[in-house]
């Protein structure tokens, strides 16, 4: 593969002029679709504007400006024209992900300075706690309050959200971090970072087809690169609400394009062997690979003839699959390719809004996280990725000493550990807080060993980290397999043989129990996980 020009986009300075660009440019085509009680129901990009408008003008009517309005719900269209409303009528989204416990969030949406809590029906018990515990002044129902506010007010509210003004630097959004380490941080973004991110994201990648939008819109990911770019390509939002339907969503809407973590494509992996091995069918599946590989080197691509089954499966047209939250086996990637599907790894983090590399549709490389977009610049220094650009956030809420240990001269500190090639392609390598210091001075990334542990049979999760003069590898095994600890224990004493003697594994622990992780479902380092 070789490189080529940028995509060619349209510019856009904040979220109000991208609902206005998609519905100028999009008009009355479908952008999203949703089940509902077994029922097909839709939104043109055109309603999707008046709708929102409509919300925005309450909350302008209503007197609030500047001020912070939290949501907290599944996936839904409500929670998208939420999200919206808020930031374009000048003030301050705050997302609450739904997999923190209740005293978690109370806490967030009083650290928050939050005023109005929008909730879905799932979480109506809990608001009697936060009337308790928070400061907050005016609840509303998504499934109810929310659609009357909508229908008593849309008349009105498209000539004057016309002239609404919208300054591009302004705080529009606060993001709590999950993280692997330490308490949640409200990230500050502004419309520009997050415009910026949206429009130079979509220069590095093209959208040719809709997607199913499951990863929760708690998280900048989910937010950024599934819904803006596909809405800025004008391209359909398949909206699911709950994981355990997404099956039959891919099914019925035959996604092009997907976006997801590496827990989800494993999964999807294991699934699709599975199927193989209940039908006995895993060693031809294993040929076909060989001949379609074979065949594609030569120029012959009959992936789509020879594992039809397989791409039926997941909906029958999906191409394209973006990997973001974490690095994914190089095995993965492989072997979706040579079922038919490309999978791209990116790099983000919250703090850049959050895309800061991705692979592009016709030049990536197994391994990296692609090509940087045009609106960051990176350099590495001791080892630590640093970003410079429009999407750097504006600092931690209320945090004034954490948002000056994150920048020097500009640059925004992100802890992570990587390297450039000499193409501009980024590889992310690890985490600067998890290095191992060996007694001898040497230092170990602990992700690089977890990933070669990872392709060893029967491992399901495994975390390393230092113990006593020793590396410590902590496994959860596959627990329904017999004698899986002892062919574990057996492939990493051939492992460790490869090794060089600072980075041998010097004990194995196996547990019972699944690791606790974070809502986007990394991991947890911390001692409850140890």
């Amino acid at each position: 593969m070789k490189p080529y020009p940028l995509y060619k986009v349209d510019p856009i300075n904040n979220l109000k002029e991208l609902i206005d660009y998609c519905a100028d440019k999009h008009g009355d085509k479908t952008a999203f679709f949703w089940l509902y009680k077994d029922k097909t129901h839709n939104i043109s990009f055109n309603q999707f504007q008046a709708d929102i408008n409509a919300l925005s003008t309450y909350f302008i009517d209503s007197g609030y400006s500047n001020d912070k309005i939290a949501i907290l719900g599944e996936n839904s269209y409500e929670w998208i024209v939420t999200f919206f409303a808020v930031a374009n009528s000048g003030n301050v989204i705050v997302p609450i992900d739904k997999e923190f416990c209740l005293k978690e969030m109370a806490a967030l949406l009083e650290h928050s300075d939050a005023r109005v809590l929008i909730y879905s029906e799932a979480f109506a018990e809990k608001v009697e706690y936060f009337k308790n515990s928070t400061k907050i002044e005016l609840f509303i129902k998504i499934g109810t309050d929310l659609p009357d506010i909508i229908n008593s007010i849309k008349q009105n509210s498209q000539e004057k959200m016309s002239t609404q003004p919208i300054d591009d630097n302004q705080l529009c959004a606060i993001y709590y971090t999950s993280g692997t380490t330490g308490k949640p941080k409200g990230v500050m973004l502004s419309h520009r970072n997050l415009a910026s991110n949206t429009v130079n994201a979509c220069r590095n990648f093209l959208s040719q087809g809709h997607s199913v939008l499951f990863l929760p819109l708690s998280h900048t990911f989910s937010l950024v690169a599934c819904l803006f770019g596909q809405l800025y390509y004008g391209n359909t939002n398949v909206i699911n609400g709950d994981i355990k339907n997404i099956s039959n969503e891919m099914a019925e809407f035959k996604p092009w394009l997907l976006f997801a973590v590496p827990l989800f494509i494993e999964t999807m992996h294991k699934r699709i062997w599975d199927a193989a091995k209940a039908k006995k069918k895993d060693k031809q599946l294993r040929t076909l690979m060989i001949l379609s590989d074979a065949l594609c080197k030569i120029g012959i691509d009959r992936r789509r003839q020879l594992f039809h089954d397989v791409l039926a499966s997941l909906g029958g047209s999906l191409e394209i699959i973006i990997c973001g939250g974490a690095p994914l086996e190089k095995k993965m990637i492989k072997e979706f390719r040579s079922f038919g599907i490309e999978i791209l790894n990116g790099y983000g983090i919250t703090e850049c809004s959050p895309i800061v590399s991705v692979n592009r549709n016709c030049y990536n490389k197994h391994g990296s996280s692609g090509p940087v977009i045009p609106c960051c610049e990176v350099k590495i220094v001791d080892g630590e990725i640093w970003v410079r650009g429009d999407s750097v956030m504006l600092g931690y809420y209320k945090d004034q000493q954490a948002t000056q240990e994150a920048f020097c001269d500009g640059w925004f500190k992100t802890g992570d550990l990587g390297y450039l090639d000499k193409d501009g392609f980024l590889y992310v390598t690890g985490r600067k807080k998890n290095l191992i210091l060996t007694s001898n001075g040497l230092n170990v990334c602990p992700e690089e060993l977890e990933e070669r542990l990872k392709v060893i049979r029967n491992v399901v999760e495994v975390l390393v980290y230092q113990g006593a003069n020793k590396i410590i590898a902590e496994i959860y095994p596959d627990l329904s397999v017999a004698n899986a600890q002892d062919t574990i224990e057996k492939s990493i004493n051939e492992l460790n043989e490869s090794l060089p003697k600072h980075k041998r594994i010097g004990e194995v622990k196996f547990r019972k129990t699944e690791f606790e992780k974070t809502p986007t479902k990394k991991i947890k380092r911390h001692a409850g996980n140890l």
